[in-house]
This record gives C-alpha cells, sequence and structure tokens, in this order.
C-alpha cells in the first residue's frame, strides 16, 4: 500500500512556496506521493494556485516523491500544451510524474470563460482530449 498527500491549492496553499516546503517535509516523513488540485477556483471567488508550477516546484525540493494532478480537467486544457507540460515536469523529476485526468466537476470553472459547462459536452471532449493526449506522449504526430 502507498500513501500519498491531496493537496488543495486554494487560499494559502495556493503559494507554490507553500507546497514546495509540504512536499519535501512528506518526503522526510515517509509519504509515497503528493497530489494537487487543478481548478480555477478564482473563477468561483476563491484565490488558487497553478499546478502545474506547484509540482514543478514539489519537484525541486524532493527526489522519491511521486507527483500529480488529483484530478486535472483535460475539456479545459489544450491536449498539446498539455503533453508539454506533463513531459517537461517528467523530465525534470526524474519520472515521476502522475496524470490524474477527468472533465471536471466545477461548471463555473467554464462557463466563466465561454466554454461549455454541461457534464455530457465536457465528457465527450475528454474522450477526445485522452486520445490526442496519449498519442502526443507516445510521440506520435496528431
Amino acid at each position: 500500500m502507498h500513501f500519498g498527500l491531496s493537496v488543495a491549492t486554494l487560499g494559502i496553499f495556493g503559494d507554490p512556496r507553500l507546497v514546495q516546503r509540504l512536499s519535501h517535509v512528506a518526503e522526510q516523513a515517509g509519504w509515497d506521493g503528493l497530489f494537487v488540485w487543478d481548478h480555477l477556483a478564482y473563477a468561483w471567488g476563491v484565490p488558487s494556485g497553478d499546478p502545474w508550477i506547484c509540482l514543478a516546484a514539489a519537484a525541486g525540493t524532493t527526489e522519491r516523491l511521486l507527483l500529480g494532478t488529483a484530478v486535472t480537467p483535460l475539456p479545459r486544457r489544450r491536449p498539446q500544451v498539455l503533453a508539454q507540460t506533463v513531459t517537461t515536469l517528467d523530465q525534470l523529476s526524474n519520472g515521476r510524474v502522475v496524470l490524474g485526468a477527468g472533465l471536471g466537476g466545477v461548471p463555473e470553472e467554464f462557463t466563466a470563460f465561454g466554454e461549455p459547462g454541461e457534464a455530457t459536452t465536457r465528457a465527450a471532449m475528454l474522450d477526445e482530449a485522452l486520445e490526442l493526449l496519449d498519442g502526443l506522449l507516445r510521440g506520435q504526430s496528431v
């Protein structure tokens, strides 16, 4: 069995310096992974930090801790940019990245920016993005 921390990168935990310190302490305490939320919570009035910046900060201060997103809502991410981000972080962390992917659970994080908020539409976007992301991460032309 493995144990990981789930960090809501909202409010004070949106600060990558705090996530960096937390990841270092977690690794020293024997935790196996650190997983951060991927939200645009400011769309519903809560400060939030970028998950990939927070994970990069954590990568710089840890050596064995698995690092990833609890769930990245693929419908609001461009697959080609996400593939580059994941690959770059995986290189920085020496292969410790775990990508959690889903359709996103807070409609306001889509509708506030003119994107579809309906779960069925986001599910179709998720399916398409997963296929593209898989191909991109395998080095295929898509």
